[in-house]
């Protein structure tokens, strides 16, 4: 009980990978073994009997804010039986009337309704007949049975009108900055027992295994873009519109944001290019402070977080704003709600908090393998634990390099005790890391205990086993 009372004593002073005193962790039976079966548990790819490549080509219309989509998915049979259906996971239309249980939840978030539209199927250039069944798939019926080691390419004609809002999972628009999230028709989980269509009723994509992503958009010139994918080249067609072409990459999901107010301008972070969709300055349209304050942060963030784990290990990274409560982080792709941006020019620490938590996804949420079976519990912990991290080892000098002043009120906006405080709600503190959401009332304050919870998991381990040992696995779940 002492030892265990010194290890929480000892957690704020986390100080990886330089070993300051010898842990006693073999006083811990299995320890080491468990931590380790943990590691290749999390990074087991389980699932992938079908190799999925997307291939997307998308016209906007801005008088109307509607967007045209042909896509092609390139699909490979990798199960050792045929299939003749094949099930496609359409997020939009879980707000698809005033109707619908995920519209009338976001209301706030959404002016009107959002719903893709099929106009067409076609099976390797033979038309498909496809249906609705009332969930969020959509079954398609192929011509002829896709054998074992076989391919197939579907084709699909969709279009979606945009509505107002900022929601962070469907597209959405606000003056005229546009965010293209969960827009494209993917394919659903099929595992040794086949597909399960009627378990698919939720917003959230049923397989977020990497695959291989292709991108075209064209856009009015006035539009900048970025995406989670890195922009190869751009092309000027008629009507003075740009086609957009991004180089291909495999990556768990795919988001959009185009702008005709924002500049984009880019960096590199060693050879990894950062690119920053932001507003200009309201005065004479010069390049606004905080979008500078900004950059410095992301590479200081991306340095420390490559010397404590591996390089960054994506192609590129982008960063946004828009007014989406608490933002979103997707595969290379932070969104920063309007009021995270405002702050992170006064260094705000729970705005920088914020900011290092979504670089911090991207190492343990967007890169390691997906497994299904597994609790996120690991990966969440693991993100919390990098950005405590970071402020407790930058947050000073980056004052410093600014010459703000630490204010003795800053501290009251320190996340983790937020989250701590959170944690002693006398009704959730006995919840398990990973509870069913639809069994606690708050899926919020759920969701904060559990990562707050394995964020403390992870620094007891890193306690006992040590600095170097506990940075050693860490490397080796990424790699």
């Amino acid at each position: 009980m002492q030892q265990l009372q010194k290890a929480f004593h000892s957690m704020s002073v986390l100080s990886f990978p330089n070993e300051n005193c010898q842990r006693n962790w073999w006083y811990i039976p299995g320890l080491l073994p468990l931590f380790i079966f943990l590691i290749l548990f999390i990074n087991t790819l389980q699932g992938a009997f079908l190799e999925v490549e997307y291939d997307i080509n998308i016209k906007f219309s801005e008088p109307t804010h509607t967007i045209y989509g042909y896509e092609t998915v390139h699909i490979r049979n990798t199960s050792s039986f045929s299939i003749d259906t094949i099930y496609v996971h359409l997020s939009p239309n879980g707000f698809r009337s005033t109707e619908s249980h995920y519209y009338q939840r976001s209301e706030d978030l959404l002016e009107d309704p959002v719903r893709m539209s099929i106009q067409s199927i076609s099976s390797n250039g033979a038309a498909c007949r496809f249906f609705d069944n009332e969930y969020l798939s959509m079954g398609i019926l192929l011509p002829s049975p896709l054998a074992p080691q076989d391919s197939v390419n579907i084709s699909i004609d969709f279009t979606i009108t945009i509505p107002r809002g900022n929601h962070p999972r469907c597209p959405t628009y606000k003056g005229s900055t546009y965010k293209l999230i969960r827009f494209i028709p993917t394919v659903e989980r099929f595992t040794e027992k086949g597909w399960s269509p009627a378990s698919y009723n939720t917003i959230e994509p049923s397989c977020r295994s990497h695959r291989l992503y292709r991108l075209k958009i064209q856009l009015p010139e006035k539009y900048n873009v970025i995406s989670s994918l890195p922009l190869e080249s751009t092309q000027t067609v008629n009507s003075g519109e740009i086609v957009h072409s991004f180089k291909p990459l495999h990556i768990q999901d795919l988001a959009i944001v185009f702008s005709a107010s924002y500049q984009l301008s880019s960096t590199f972070f060693r050879e990894t290019p950062v690119y920053l969709l932001f507003p200009l300055s309201k005065k004479n349209n010069y390049i606004n402070p905080v979008n500078q304050i900004i950059e410095y942060l992301t590479i200081d963030i991306l340095n420390l977080y490559s010397g404590l784990f591996i390089p960054y290990p994506h192609k590129q990274l982008s960063l946004t704003t828009a007014g989406i409560p608490n933002g979103f982080t997707t595969s290379n792709l932070i969104i920063l709600d309007k009021k995270m941006y405002r702050n992170l020019a006064k260094l705000d620490y729970a705005s920088l908090y914020g900011l290092a938590h979504a670089i911090a996804k991207e190492y343990f949420k967007f890169y390691i393998l997906e497994n299904p079976n597994q609790s996120e519990w690991l990966n969440d912990g693991l993100t919390n634990l990098a950005a405590s991290i970071y402020m407790s080892r930058n947050y000073r000098q980056t004052l410093a390099h600014f010459h703000i002043k630490e204010h003795p009120q800053q501290t009251y906006y320190n996340l983790a005790l937020r989250l701590s405080a959170l944690a002693f709600d006398q009704k959730q503190i006995s919840q398990p890391l990973y509870t069913s959401a639809n069994k606690n009332s708050s899926f919020v304050l759920l969701e904060q205990i559990r990562d707050y919870k394995g964020q403390k998991i992870l620094e007891m381990l890193n306690y006992y086993i040590g600095d170097s040992l506990f940075q050693i696995c860490i490397r080796e779940l990424l790699y």
